[in-house]
């Protein structure tokens, strides 16, 4: 069993969140439970997401939610699901979230089956242990966003849900965004949520499922650099961090600025923002005509997607060892900061 921690919390409604079932039971048994309510606003605090898999209709179970005020606690509710497994696993593929990252809570013993046969990564539990959750090891971390985590999200969802609406290519849609990407260097504040992206980040990470190990001590002339991304939605918060060696390193004869960490939320994937915040960083390095180079982990399959990304953006490989690619730009006309993307610098 994996000791990562819980990002997400799937419910049941009937049978769990209360104890009746919808358009069956009196008031009485719709009413919702104390403990279960206490740990659906203590994970909110925590930054853990909530989210409702159920059988109930959607009108009834949404109505019902509302009557109580804990409609504003969910993101991505399903409604009226046949197979809880399929939805949980749709919407993990939806948020780009991993099965190991996640809990389900169900009455059931089938559904409970279900999940844990499809989804083995998945920690489940019954409604008698909710108590017992808010001190469980899984849910100890608490993300430095909180609450704001689960409103990035939910104003995602009006994101997309914005883009259906619109009768128009996904470049007029995010041209409608009016997206601005502040990039500025990390300040004292900032460093906790970097140190998190840091650790959270896998797909779009130069070093996926790694720990801090070395950052405390890090080198004398490192500097942390951070971009926060911004909407007509809203703020999508601190979207993406560097880590800067000033101290040249030599590869292959060659001095570079090394950039030792480089990570970007998987919820900003497919925007610009890291062909952006690219660019910015090469800017700052410009006047010492140093270029970056970026040793990016290949152990591992996870951060895929970055390794992509940053070929198709024109990097490529100028060393190879057994734990690392090193990556520089080779091909500087490929990097373009997208039209849809305006850059700032400060001001986050």
């Amino acid at each position: 069993m994996t000791a990562e921690p819980i990002k997400i919390v799937f419910w049941d409604l009937d049978g769990t969140l209360w104890p009746g079932t919808l358009d069956e039971d009196e008031a009485d048994l719709l009413i919702p439970g104390k403990a279960a309510c206490n740990l659906i606003r203590i994970l909110d605090e925590r930054g853990i997401l909530n989210s409702v898999v159920s059988q109930a209709a959607a009108s009834t179970a949404l109505s019902h939610l509302k009557q109580h005020r804990l409609d504003r606690y969910f993101v991505h509710a399903q409604y009226g699901v046949g197979s809880k497994a399929q939805a949980i696993a749709g919407t993990l593929q939806e948020l780009k979230l991993s099965a190991r990252h996640a809990a389900f809570v169900d009455d059931l013993p089938f559904n409970r089956a279900e999940v844990r046969d499809m989804l083995p990564d998945v920690l489940i539990f019954t409604p008698e242990q909710l108590e017992d959750l808010a001190t469980h090891r899984r849910f100890a971390v608490t993300s430095t966003l909180g609450a704001q985590r689960r409103r990035l999200y939910q104003a995602e969802a009006e994101r997309k849900e914005a883009m259906t609406r619109l009768a128009g290519s996904r470049a007029s849609f995010l041209h409608s965004c009016a997206m601005r990407l502040f990039c500025d260097v990390a300040r004292p504040g900032d460093l906790a949520r970097v140190r998190e992206l840091f650790l959270r980040a896998h797909r779009l990470s130069t070093r996926p499922d790694c720990d801090m190990a070395g950052m405390e001590a890090s080198p004398e002339r490192r500097v942390d650099y951070i971009a926060v991304l911004r909407d007509r939605f809203g703020d999508y918060g601190l979207i993406a961090a560097a880590s800067l060696d000033w101290n040249a390193v030599t590869v292959n004869d060659q001095s570079y600025i090394c950039c030792s960490r480089l990570a970007v939320s998987c919820r900003v994937q497919g925007r610009g923002v890291l062909e952006g915040f690219l660019c910015w960083l090469n800017c700052l390095t410009r006047p010492t005509a140093t270029p970056i180079i970026i040793p990016i982990a290949i152990r591992s399959d996870a951060n895929q997607a970055l390794r992509q990304s940053l070929r198709f953006s024109g990097y490529a490989a100028v060393k190879r060892d057994s734990e690392y690619e090193w990556l520089t730009l080779v091909h500087p006309q490929r990097l373009q900061v997208p039209e849809w993307l305006t850059l700032e610098l400060g001001g986050h």
